[in-house]
């Protein structure tokens, strides 16, 4: 899958800036990647400018389902995330489409700033090689997007589209680790399923590249190593800086 680099840039506002500050564990202090700068709060506050331009009020009801009670928030419409990801991307209708479908946690016809930020993450994530960070410090917000009957074989191949998988290495990866799908599938078969499904394709994407072997190395030894044998709960991890 493709991505326009200069559209996404342009709603994170990465290269308006520089980064100085070197407080954060998982920012460099090199030149910023774009995952960096949709992290950093310039970045959060230019998506957030763009979002307020682009969305509309929809309408949220309550658990009751009370009309009476109901509230509008913003949200960007079905017909306009399909056609912000068209410029974006190059995936087709149909798994647009069926993104949408994921991405409406709460049924509004509409996609949220939070969902969005993730979707542009990812993206961010996927053209730099920083897919194992993302899914580190994004990964509960990721999951908690496939609650209940979303955590189908439909929705996790989506999510490895926009980390630049291939459905049949992820499908491969699920069947070696026997991770299980649909309500049983816990966050920790979550995680180690795209950590498992990035290694291997970060693997071979160094095998066709011809990189030498202490290169290889070298670059597996700067990779964050954040599923250890330590408590991988979601709330063990960061959350998403999109509240």
């Amino acid at each position: 899958m493709k991505v326009d680099d200069d559209v996404l840039h342009g709603i994170i506002g990465h290269g308006a800036y520089t980064h100085t500050s070197s407080t954060s564990s998982y920012r460099s202090s090199s030149a910023a990647t774009p995952l960096d700068t949709l992290l950093s709060p310039q970045g959060v506050a230019s998506l957030n400018k763009w979002f307020l331009a682009h969305a509309q009020g929809v309408c949220t009801r309550p658990a009751s389902g009370s009309l009476r009670s109901a509230s509008k928030v913003k949200g960007l419409m079905e017909c306009d995330f399909v056609a912000l990801m068209k410029k974006l991307t190059d995936m087709p209708d149909h798994d647009l489409l069926d993104l949408t479908d994921v991405l409406d946690t709460e049924l509004r016809g509409a996609v949220g700033l939070k969902e969005l930020f993730l979707v542009l993450a990812l993206l961010c994530a996927r053209a730099v090689d920083q897919r194992v960070k993302a899914l580190y410090l994004l990964g509960p917000d990721l999951y908690h997007l496939l609650s209940g009957d979303r955590r189908g074989w439909q929705a996790i191949r989506l999510l490895g589209l926009l980390f630049e998988l291939k459905e049949n290495a992820l499908w491969e990866s699920r069947v070696q680790l026997e991770v299980p799908l649909g309500a049983t599938l816990t966050f920790q078969d979550f995680q180690l399923l795209f950590f498992a499904s990035i290694t291997s394709a970060s693997k071979s994407d160094s095998r066709q590249k011809s990189l030498p072997a202490q290169g290889s190395r070298e670059e597996r030894a700067d990779t964050p190593a954040p599923f250890g044998n330590k408590d991988s709960s979601p709330s063990s991890h960061p959350s998403c800086v999109i509240q």
